[in-house]
């Protein structure tokens, strides 16, 4: 992997839905979006920023999510995931994450990422 430039930053927004809530994932009654839905994208966001990076071969997986989900949103508002790259060494990516629903920050965090080899690395499954 080439090393990504420190403060390389993205942002990508999100439709929300139903399915997006805590609720459809087993929370009754809390028709918001839920936490795992943003940390899911928020691992898409953070992705995003180092894919021209990668060797031939070579793919990231999520190592490490540490957020704290802040404020509700209601289903059927965008939100607002930006990723910058705060460090990278060797295989190791780290961002800081921020999700927003307009003005409002939702959830703030860090997330880490490890680049692989592909390969390698799905040949664990095998018996």
């Amino acid at each position: 992997m080439r090393a990504p430039e420190i403060g390389e930053s993205a942002t990508q927004t999100f439709d929300t839905s139903y399915d997006h809530t805590a609720e459809a994932s087993g929370n009754p009654g809390v028709v918001v979006v839920s936490t795992w839905s943003l940390v899911v994208w928020l691992e898409v966001v953070a992705e995003s920023i180092i894919r021209g990076n990668y060797e031939d071969g070579e793919m990231s997986v999520g190592a490490a999510v540490c957020v704290r989900h802040l404020a509700p949103s209601p289903v059927g508002r965008p939100v607002a995931i930006t990723a910058t790259v705060t460090g990278a060494r060797k295989n190791i990516v780290d961002f800081d994450v921020k999700v927003r629903d307009g003005e409002k920050v939702l959830m703030t965090g860090t997330h880490t990422r490890a680049v692989i080899d592909l390969e390698a690395f799905l040949d664990q499954l095998k018996d």
